[in-house]
């Protein structure tokens, strides 16, 4: 632990010497092993997969909850056409649950995509 002498006006204050050294003041992190263009790959693979989450996923409570989690995750601008589709389907379909978050989570999305929705209705 750190001592230190009282400051006193002539005196100055000395500390122990930190573990550390000076590792911080001279480190540079190593250069990143994988390529950007691995990055890309990878990245274009996993919207593929998203991409067929939207195809696979029949149920209009999986379809809210992947929408409101691309959201969440502030990717859903590379999903905006699955996204308008899903939420046109969402807004067309009947929808009868006894879930309050269920009910919610449909009301905002359609709210937040522009389409009129009571808030009567669930």
């Amino acid at each position: 632990m750190a001592s230190a002498v009282t400051a006193t006006p002539g005196r100055v204050c000395s500390f122990e010497p930190s573990v550390w050294d000076d590792f911080f003041i001279h480190y540079e992190p190593q250069p990143l092993k994988t390529s950007e263009d691995c990055m890309r790959v990878k990245a274009q693979k996993l919207q593929e997969d998203v991409q067929m989450l939207f195809q696979t996923f029949t149920s209009v409570v999986q379809k809210m909850n992947l929408i409101d989690t691309l959201q969440r995750l502030g990717i859903d601008h590379l999903f905006e056409d699955q996204i308008n589709t899903a939420m046109n389907e969402i807004h067309e379909k009947e929808f009868n649950s006894c879930s309050l978050y269920d009910v919610a989570l449909r009301f905002r999305l359609l709210r937040e995509s522009g389409l009129r929705v009571s808030p009567g209705t669930g």
